[in-house]
């Protein structure tokens, strides 16, 4: 956590902002903001979407520096992202059929060998999914955290 809050301050001291004023933009409550950024409470979903919205940066950055989706780094992950992004949405659907059958694949050899995926596997599958899908992740993530 002590990662988030110190990119949350790096945020703020970048943009110029006060803590009110980042809650302002986010729609999030100060005291919320106090306790998240002074490590007394962790980052949820509600307050992810806040920063994202305050930020304009894309949600899923937000839940991945907040530890709510694993980080990104896999090789050639940007460069595959950034050709996906500039692609027509029949192009798209098109590259994500030959993923699913390459993860499909995969599959099938994880089980023959009896050995669970990767976390880069992880996180080529996490890649597939929309902004909502990854909330939803998120959301269940966070619930396992509050349950253990």
């Amino acid at each position: 956590m002590e990662d988030f809050v110190e990119w949350l301050n790096a945020e703020l001291e970048s943009r110029g902002w006060s803590r009110s004023e980042a809650a302002r933009r986010g729609g999030i409550s100060e005291s919320m903001f106090s306790k998240v950024i002074g490590g007394h409470t962790r980052p949820g979903i509600e307050f992810c979407r806040g920063l994202a919205r305050a930020f304009a940066i894309p949600l899923d950055e937000v839940f991945r520096r907040a530890g709510l989706l694993p980080t990104r780094g896999a090789e050639g992950q940007e460069e595959l992202l950034h050709y996906y992004e500039g692609m027509s949405s029949q192009d798209r659907q098109r590259l994500l059929a030959i993923a699913r059958t390459f993860y499909d694949a995969a599959a099938a050899r994880w089980s023959r060998a009896n050995q669970p995926p990767t976390l880069q596997d992880l996180l080529r599958f996490l890649d597939t999914l929309s902004e909502e899908e990854l909330a939803s992740v998120a959301e269940a993530i966070a619930q396992r955290r509050r349950a253990t």
